[in-house]
């Protein structure tokens, strides 16, 4: 998924309950953005997220935050099905529609 600047790409995600999946978040924009979703991130195993030379094992996340030109990869397994939104919380970007939903089937 692309963090552009006050949009995701895409901004629709399926997911498949109990499949593992890679997820990389990757800023092309020239602004710092997250993606906050507590409810997604509550219906996750995490086993690991990587970013530019290290990696954090963790278990419970509410939040990513990105810089401009950052990548970040996190190793999921849905383990609740529902519909879950998430949005950019830094001023401004939300209300300028960067939002989006993950649906776990």
């Amino acid at each position: 998924m692309e963090f552009e600047d006050n949009n995701y790409h895409p901004d629709f995600l399926e997911l498949e309950k109990d499949k593992p999946y890679i997820l990389t978040l990757v800023n092309v924009g020239g602004r710092s953005h997250d993606l906050v979703g507590e409810q997604f991130f509550s219906s996750l195993i995490i086993h690991q997220i990587k970013t530019s030379g290290f990696s954090v094992k963790s278990y419970h996340v509410e939040s990513i935050f990105l810089r401009p030109n950052q990548k970040v990869s996190i190793w999921i397994v849905p383990i609740k099905k529902g519909e879950f939104p998430f949005i950019c919380t830094l001023p401004g970007h939300f209300e300028d529609g960067m939002e989006g939903t993950i649906v776990i089937k």
